[in-house]
């Protein structure tokens, strides 16, 4: 995948390994039936991470990168895992009346360096408020002190096929290499490319 390409370049020789996770949806392990659960609004996600060296993945091919992606997301999408995830916040569901909070180790960003995917595609994004649908939408996150580094997909209410990404926690030093690379699939959003006409200077 070309962001685990670009995280490993960004942790270059700082760190002999890096970890990609993602928080992966499960509306149809729980019911298979198309669009059963999209009016649901809680949760349905699971996340799973794998880690490799860094000089592997400067020299991958992409294919490989996007199989190894493949197979770490294939391992946890199944009816088992989220029912164990349903037993597992049963039996500890208690914790969270006392204010306690729970999250995955990766996301803490002990160990290697990592960066968690998510995105919204179950959601609805292209509601009208009375003042005309939304050219842009992205989620509002309390991230704490967690260390990882984290990016939301979000897909653009144009229905055009593109994507917004939104760099919701990310290292100064990841952040130059997604903007340094000609060759990113990653662009910077602009009024532009919103669909925004530019702005005209001053007449006077």
């Amino acid at each position: 995948m070309h962001v685990w390409k670009l995280l490993a370049r960004a942790v270059g020789e700082s760190d002999p390994n890096c970890r990609m996770a993602w928080i992966i949806e499960g509306r149809r392990c729980i019911e298979p039936s198309e669009g059963a659960l999209d009016l649901y609004m809680g949760n349905v996600v699971t996340y799973t991470s794998r880690e490799e060296s860094v000089a592997g993945l400067l020299h991958a091919p992409l294919h490989d990168v996007a199989a190894a992606t493949r197979a770490a997301m294939a391992s946890v999408v199944t009816m088992d895992r989220f029912q164990e995830l349903v037993d597992w916040v049963e039996l500890n569901k208690t914790a969270y009346k006392d204010g306690g909070k729970w999250t995955e180790a990766v996301n803490l960003g002990l160990g290697s360096p990592a960066l968690v995917i998510s995105g919204m595609l179950p959601f609805a994004i292209d509601g009208d408020l009375g003042f005309g649908k939304p050219r842009m939408v992205s989620p509002w996150l309390r991230h704490g002190r967690l260390g990882s580094a984290s990016m939301m997909a979000v897909p653009c209410p144009s229905g055009d096929g593109s994507w917004f990404i939104g760099g919701t926690r990310l290292w100064p030093r990841l952040v130059e290499v997604i903007e340094a690379g000609p060759e990113s699939l990653l662009k910077p959003l602009t009024a532009a490319s919103l669909g925004f006409e530019a702005p005209h200077g001053s007449r006077l």
